[in-house]
């Protein structure tokens, strides 16, 4: 009867065992399946159309487009813990492609959105770059207007004292 007691305590901790590891698993591809969602979020803001219409538009998309870096950045360290949930598995779990793939396939969307952010970043600020000199060239035609206006006011005095307050101006 001891005997019997032993082996039904072993099998009900086997059991116990098998539960928690199972436990783990399922806990492990919620997570991952919640990181794949929040990285595909992530994808979709990074993969923004527009530039903005002026100096003012590719700002604000660059200070948004920074808070996606930020959340990209979040990613990664979730991703690491995957990895580190996956290590703390049962050997023979850890190994099953069930069980991998996910972490994988995380790694590669991950850098397939990191290169798109990436890109991203350099688009909006060659955008703003453009709308900067863009405005700044816009300024100086306008100084040129005025000062061909002026120009085209100004009349050539007859004496040199005048000439010379002239040149001042």
């Amino acid at each position: 009867m001891e005997q019997r007691w032993r082996s039904l305590v072993d099998l009900a901790a086997e059991r116990h065992r098998s539960l928690r590891e199972a436990a783990g698993v399922f806990q492990f591809q919620a997570e991952a399946a919640e990181a794949a969602a929040r990285l595909e979020d992530t994808r979709r803001l990074a993969a923004g159309a527009g530039t903005g219409r002026d100096e003012h538009t590719a700002r604000s998309l660059a200070r948004q487009h920074r808070a996606v870096q930020d959340e990209l950045r979040g990613h990664r360290a979730a991703i690491d813990a995957l990895r580190r949930q996956v290590a703390a598995l049962p050997p023979g779990v850890a190994e099953d492609p069930g069980v991998a793939a996910p972490v994988a396939e995380l790694e590669r969307s991950y850098r397939e959105v990191e290169e798109l952010v990436e890109r991203r970043r350099r688009e909006l600020e060659d955008a703003l770059r453009f709308f900067t000199m863009r405005g700044e060239a816009d300024a100086c035609a306008l100084w040129l207007g005025e000062k061909e206006q002026w120009l085209l006011a100004v009349a050539v005095p007859e004496r040199l004292e005048d000439l010379e307050v002239v040149q001042q101006r």
